[in-house]
């Protein structure tokens, strides 16, 4: 006659912490896949490489702490003249990110925060 309360069978913790493991290393897999997927989304708003952009960042700030913001895109809209890089495509993705002026984009619109960081081991196969 049983009391109703199971009993455990021989084995059965480590079978419950090698299943454990398995599922941390199938969450850890799905949470870095995620980022990934999600940095290529945000980088793919952006018209331009992550290099381009490096740059794009490096000659607006230089001109702007050299001769201030004035609240427009001149430095960015010449860069992109120097560059070969449509405007328009390029104003609507710093825009995506809140660049509005040349200071904007300075503090919004920098590879970090564009393409994000990079999640390493993604593309690792768990079961």
């Amino acid at each position: 006659m049983t009391d109703g309360r199971t009993v455990p069978e021989a084995g059965g913790d480590q079978e419950d912490r090698a299943v454990g493991s398995v599922d941390d290393a199938r969450r850890r897999h799905l949470r870095l896949a995620y980022k990934n997927a999600e940095r290529a989304a945000r980088g793919a708003l952006m018209p331009i490489s992550e290099q381009q952009l490096g740059s794009l960042i490096e000659f607006v700030d230089e001109h702007v702490v050299a001769e201030g913001c004035g609240h427009t895109i001149r430095f960015a809209r010449r860069w992109a003249e120097r560059h070969s890089v449509g405007w328009k495509p390029l104003a609507e993705g710093l825009e995506e990110f809140g660049g509005y002026c040349d200071c904007e984009i300075v503090m919004n619109c920098g590879p970090a925060e564009v393409f994000g960081p990079v999640a390493a081991g993604a593309e690792q196969d768990v079961v």
